[in-house]
């Protein structure tokens, strides 16, 4: 499509999005109003019916029946309260997403008036509404902090009134004289109690929908390929165990042995991936960990990382458990780490906690590398799979399901497919992910190291 015409394109596309946004903004702002006045119509309802109840339980003489005519109602006047404060809640979310739709809009203005023929002084004397898209702030506190207050007085009023009511309901208020203070104390220090956590509630659902909500902090990241020299290792191990000469550079599919023009052979692939050395000894990249500290530190990201690993491999479950029996008595007799207590600790680990060896090796390379990082996924299920149940979580359903906001790749099929669900993907540079520059989405920036990455991060942020 010409550049004119994809323009053209997005314009009118944009045209559109500003009414139909516009449009849901006042009308959920429409909505709103009507809700709360129904809110108000609901709960004056039983004003009366406790005035009754209360003087009824003054009258009567028999216990029994004074307790069932204060409980009833107190139980109910205390419901409402609570169900007060969930209507609050859910009004305060439509609030918010009203506000979303306006910063949506003034985005979309902001794009017009940054493409239009006047000068920043004419903008600046005609625009009256705003273009900035972090305004209006979800915290309002002298506009709708009003509609808050009214649900946090009426509310507590209610919750308070069933608590008060309780307590009178157990004996003949018109005989208790000086103890009716002491029997109110608890009613009022709930109703300043609930009031609180109407306010508490506001101010973190407003904290939340601007500081998590869309705005996930999370960065995923690969190992093999993005955080490790794995093609310089696999080439240098192969070397060593097989008659081949690799070099790194001729390995540009992955993996090694389904490319048809090489005679390695699963087999071969094989005696690498089973040795010990290959997952202990790899080399990390230039850079990662320096930058990985940067990130949880200045820019305040959580580091996921995934890798699949699902070795030792062999033929059979016997040969398997061998081979994993094998690799536990090697990092028992050479624990990494110098102090006496982190190594009995690492023993304890990689014979009792992790379930496969291959996950001690790889946190404990993670470690030993000052690769900082919150949490780590070794896949062992379906790798390239999207939509997997919950126990078979991979890269893609954790994407998902966590907002994950960026993340780092070396596969391209992969960071093709997370491409729909993260807001950008970072493409490590390998032989191996070469393709026109066309056919990557637009999300994926392609980034020859961890310095580059760095840097279009500081720009996104």
């Amino acid at each position: 499509m010409p550049a004119k015409e994809q323009k053209r394109t997005i314009t009118d596309f944009l045209l559109a999005e500003y009414n139909n946004i516009a449009q849901a903004h006042f009308n959920m702002t429409n909505t709103i109003a009507v809700f709360f006045k129904h809110y108000l119509a609901i709960v004056s309802i039983p004003v009366g019916v406790v005035i009754v109840s209360i003087s009824l339980i003054g009258k009567a003489n028999d216990g029994g029946f004074r307790i069932c005519l204060g409980f009833l109602p107190s139980a109910a006047l205390m419901l409402l309260g609570a169900v007060g404060l969930l209507v609050m809640l859910y009004i305060t979310n439509l609030r918010i997403d009203a506000l979303l739709y306006a910063r949506s809009v003034n985005g979309i203005r902001s794009y017009f008036l940054g493409r239009s023929d006047l000068s920043l002084k004419e903008v600046v004397h005609s625009r009256v509404l705003p273009s900035q898209i972090h305004i209006p702030r979800f915290l309002e506190k002298t506009y709708f902090g009003f509609v808050v207050a009214a649900f946090a007085l009426i509310d507590s009023f209610y919750a308070s009134l069933g608590l008060a009511s309780t307590n009178l309901c157990f004996f003949n208020m018109y005989s208790i004289g000086n103890q009716l203070n002491s029997r109110l104390a608890p009613a009022a220090a709930s109703f300043l109690v609930f009031f609180a956590i109407h306010l508490i509630a506001y101010g973190w659902l407003a904290w939340y929908r601007e500081r998590c909500y869309l705005r996930s902090n999370a960065i995923g990241v690969d190992i093999d390929g993005v955080l490790n020299k794995h093609r310089d290792h696999f080439a240098r191990l192969l070397n060593a165990v097989t008659p081949h000469n690799l070099q790194p550079s001729d390995i540009t599919h992955i993996p090694v042995h389904e490319d048809p023009a090489k005679t390695i052979t699963q087999h071969d692939c094989n005696l690498v991936f089973n040795n010990l050395t290959y997952w202990t000894d790899m080399p990390p990249i230039e850079f990662a960990p320096q930058v990985l500290k940067r990130l949880r530190g200045s820019f305040g990201l959580r580091v996921y990382v995934f890798t699949h690993r699902d070795w030792p491999q062999a033929k059979d479950k016997s040969s398997r458990q061998t081979l994993e029996k094998n690799w536990r008595k090697q990092l028992t007799k050479q624990p990494p780490g110098n102090h006496p207590i982190g190594r009995a600790f690492r023993k304890v680990c990689s014979l009792l906690i992790y379930r496969k060896p291959i996950d001690g090796v790889t946190r404990e390379w993670l470690r030993r590398h000052e690769l900082p990082f919150d949490r780590l996924l070794v896949e062992k299920g379906n790798e390239h799979a999207k939509n997997l149940p919950s126990k078979s979580e991979n890269r893609f359903y954790f994407s998902r399901t966590k907002n994950i906001r960026y993340f780092v790749e070396d596969d391209l099929m992969k960071a093709q497919k997370l491409s729909f669900t993260c807001e950008v993907v970072f493409l490590i540079n390998q032989p191996y992910n070469q393709c026109p520059p066309d056919q990557l989405p637009k999300n994926i920036v392609r980034v020859a190291d961890w310095q580059n990455l760095y840097e279009h991060l500081k720009s996104l942020s």
